[in-house]
């Protein structure tokens, strides 16, 4: 089975509860359809482009770069923003106004279009059972691999570090290059490790981030300064990394949490690996445990997080010492409005459709079939789990 063949095989539709105003206000409010942008990237181009202030560009939910995705942004207004820009893959068409930016509070979740490809014509049944026990039994809620974009070099978390206050390697994994850098930025972060702490020897250093870290770490005295050179780096990228441990904790959790209580009740498990472990899931409930599963919240944790639940304590335990951190680890410290809080997400959550899945003739590879699903999934979550959980078929 393939996913994501074509951007238009991933269609992302955000779903808002924004109250757009005509008049003018604080923030202009525009709609953002992209193909093949990575966020960050694209509102590094964006303020670039439009002469805004990176900070000025606000944004309650980040979408798959492999994709059609279609959702809405906020800049400050002022005068000379366009009501409509264009790049390749990208669209920017202004709605209205807003006395507020938009957040993620503001997002009631997303509605996904989605094609899976090169499946052979004895599998879709499978898929299709699979789907209607998703729709029926739900899917752990996990944070799936694109999530994890920041340490796909495999070399480690970046906020794991910063929450260790090891500031040379957070940085150091700032740096590190993987695969999936565009080969300018592969081949500068390569130079980058290769050159550790001999900065005079970068050349070539592009504009932005890079430059003003350089620029500063080149300062006689400043070359060892890693603090002030993590605090040069955009804060919602340093809130994002952050972020990207904690959610990493969390799968962590879930997985053993859940492995516990249906080894408990004898139920059939799947295990499906991905970059950072595996998640784990299950072939059907029991009506008590799917109540009980449909009201379960574990921590993305932090320094502020106090967890009542008896099981879910003793598997947070278990990863935090396989970890080598306690809660009061994860505290950001001398590193200026850059802590993030804990907070707890569902364990499970439910695909919302009346649609059933349809089969056709695959154009792209011939002999082969097509599956195409319409669903609804509150914010946050991760539509290419609802995607593994059709291709199980293998059960413990």
């Amino acid at each position: 089975m393939k996913i994501k063949v074509l951007p238009s095989d991933f269609r992302v539709t955000e779903v808002p509860d924004l109250n757009i105003e005509k008049s003018p206000s604080e923030y202009k409010v525009y709609l953002l359809e992209k193909s093949g942008w990575d966020m960050f990237a694209l509102v590094d181009k964006l303020a670039r482009d439009l002469n805004v202030p990176k900070k000025d560009i606000i944004y309650g939910g980040i979408k798959d770069r492999h994709g059609d995705t279609s959702q809405y942004i906020t800049i400050r207004a002022r005068k000379g923003l366009p009501d409509s820009y264009s790049e390749k893959g990208c669209l920017l068409t202004a709605k209205g106004y807003s006395g507020e930016p938009v957040r993620a509070k503001d997002i009631k979740g997303n509605l996904f279009d989605i094609v899976l490809r090169d499946i052979a014509p004895g599998e879709t049944e499978t898929y299709i059972e699979n789907y209607r026990a998703a729709r029926e039994w739900g899917v752990p809620n996990y944070f799936d691999d694109q999530r994890f974009g920041s340490s796909r070099h495999g070399k480690g978390f970046m906020g794991k570090e910063i929450f260790l206050g090891d500031r040379e390697k957070a940085l150091k994994l700032y740096f590190t290059p993987s695969a999936e850098d565009r080969k300018k930025d592969r081949d500068f972060k390569q130079s980058v490790i290769d050159n550790w702490g001999k900065w005079d020897r970068l050349a070539d250093i592009p504009p932005g981030e890079y430059k003003r870290i350089f620029d500063y770490m080149k300062i006689p005295g400043h070359s060892r300064s890693y603090t002030k050179s993590l605090s040069l780096i955009d804060r919602n990228f340093l809130l994002f990394v952050l972020n990207v441990y904690q959610s990493f904790l969390y799968n962590e959790i879930v997985s053993r949490y859940l492995t516990s209580v249906l080894a408990k009740r004898g139920m059939g498990i799947a295990e499906y690996p991905y970059q950072e472990g595996k998640f784990v899931f299950y072939r059907a409930l029991d009506k008590e445990l799917l109540a009980e599963l449909s009201v379960k919240e574990a921590p993305m944790p932090g320094y502020d997080t106090s967890i009542a639940d008896p099981e879910i304590e003793e598997c947070a335990s278990a990863v935090f010492a396989s970890e080598g951190i306690t809660l009061d680890s994860l505290k950001v410290r001398a590193l200026y409005q850059r802590n993030v809080h804990g907070k707890d997400r569902p364990v499970v959550v439910m695909p919302e459709t009346d649609e059933e899945p349809v089969v056709s003739d695959d154009e792209r590879y011939p002999g082969k079939k097509a599956l195409r699903v319409k669903f609804f999934l509150p914010k946050g979550c991760y539509a290419t789990m609802v995607i593994k959980r059709m291709t199980l078929a293998e059960w413990k």
